[in-house]
C-alpha cells in the first residue's frame, strides 16, 4: 500500500501501516496480510494505487471510490486512506456492497476534520489532530472555502514558514494561538499576508473567529502545531474547542 506511505512508490511502507502489524512498530506486518500477499507465503506483495483512478478490484466486482459518497472522508489525503483500506479489504475477501456501505456510513473520527455544528450559517470544524505543517496543508485543501483558520501551538519541526505558506494560500483570516503563534504571524507578514490576529488562547481565538466569520464561511481548528504548551494533548485541545464553540454560539 505504497502511495499512502510517506516515502512514495517504491519506498518503505508507511510507518502507520507497518505499526498495524501484530508485533508493533518496527516488526513485521500482520501475518494475515503478509502471508496472503500475491508474492506467496512469506513474500509480501506491493500494491500500487492512484487517486487519479481510485478503483479497487474485489472478489465480486470493481469498486470505484469516485462514485461512492464519503461525507466523513473529505480531501485527497482521505481518498488515499480509503484506497488503502479498500485494498486491505480486497486481500481479506471484502465485497463491493460491503465497502460501499462502510464508506458511505462512516461517521469519522474525533478531532480529524470533525464537524462540530453550524450557527448563523457558519460551519465549525475540529481538526485538532493536525499537528504538523504537512497535515495542515492536506487539511486546508479539503476545507470548504472561504475559511477562517485557528492555528498555532508548539511548532515541533521548525516549520513556521511552511505553516505560514499554507495559511496564506488557503485562509481568508487567521487566528493564532500558543507559544509559536507570534512567530507564525511574523512569517505571514514576510509573505505579505496581513489578515491575522494573535489571540494567545483558544477561547479568545474562537470568540474572534465568531466575530469575523460570515454566513457561508467555515471556521476550522487546524493548528499545524503540537498542543503541549496549553493542553494535555491534541484530544484535550479538540474537546476544549468543541466546548467553547457551543458556549459562544448559545
Amino acid at each position: 500500500l505504497w502511495e499512502g506511505g510517506q516515502g512514495g512508490a517504491g519506498s518503505s511502507p508507511s510507518p502507520t501501516l507497518w505499526e498495524g502489524g501484530q508485533g508493533g512498530a518496527g516488526s513485521s506486518p500482520s501475518p494475515t496480510l503478509w502471508e496472503r500477499g500475491q508474492g506467496g507465503e512469506g513474500k509480501p506483495s506491493v500494491i500500487f494505487f492512484t487517486t487519479a483512478h481510485p478503483i479497487v478490484l474485489l472478489k465480486d466486482g470493481i469498486l470505484d471510490l469516485a462514485e461512492v459518497p464519503m461525507p466523513a472522508l473529505q480531501g485527497k489525503h482521505n481518498l488515499e486512506n480509503a484506497l488503502a483500506a479498500a485494498y486491505v479489504a480486497a486481500i481479506l475477501g471484502g465485497a463491493v456492497q460491503q465497502l460501499r456501505d462502510a464508506f458511505a456510513t462512516f461517521k469519522g473520527v474525533p478531532h480529524r476534520m470533525e464537524f462540530v455544528g453550524e450557527w448563523a450559517g457558519v460551519r465549525y470544524i475540529n481538526n485538532s489532530m493536525c499537528t504538523n505543517a504537512d497535515a495542515l496543508e492536506s487539511s486546508l485543501q479539503a476545507t470548504p472555502k472561504p475559511c477562517l483558520v485557528i492555528a498555532g501551538g508548539v511548532d515541533k519541526n521548525d516549520s513556521t514558514h511552511q505553516i505560514a505558506e499554507s495559511l496564506a494560500r488557503h485562509a481568508r483570516f487567521v487566528l493564532l494561538i500558543g507559544r509559536d503563534g507570534q512567530a507564525i504571524g511574523s512569517a505571514l507578514n514576510r509573505l505579505g499576508y496581513t489578515s491575522w490576529e494573535y489571540t494567545e488562547t483558544l477561547e479568545n481565538a474562537v470568540r474572534r473567529a465568531r466575530a469575523h466569520a460570515k454566513a457561508g464561511e467555515t471556521v476550522i481548528l487546524a493548528p499545524g502545531c503540537a498542543s503541549f504548551d496549553q493542553f494535555r494533548n491534541f484530544a484535550h485541545r479538540g474537546e476544549e474547542f468543541k466546548r467553547i464553540v457551543v458556549e459562544v454560539n448559545r
